[in-house]
């Protein structure tokens, strides 16, 4: 039922031009682009990682803050 629905929506589409733009121009900037992104979506799913993915190394963790103790006034003290 949706593949008829999608099917139809864009039969609609192609056959009616959008406002006054010629077909030449929806077809090369409109359709072209979503087809270039349909195209680009496959290539980048089939190319290989450049790294193993499994290796990741996670940068360090950040040194701990130190405490109002660390920073001269004693622990609890008023500020």
């Amino acid at each position: 039922m949706l593949a008829y629905i999608l099917a139809v929506t864009v039969a609609g589409l192609l056959k009616a031009p959008y406002e006054r733009y010629s077909p030449a121009l929806l077809g090369l900037a409109g359709w072209g682009s979503i087809l270039a992104c349909a195209a680009a979506s496959a290539i980048l799913t089939l190319l290989a990682w450049r790294r193993d993915r499994l290796a990741f190394e996670p940068y360090p963790a950040y040194p701990p803050r130190p405490g109002p103790a660390a920073a001269g006034r004693p622990e609890g003290g008023a500020r």
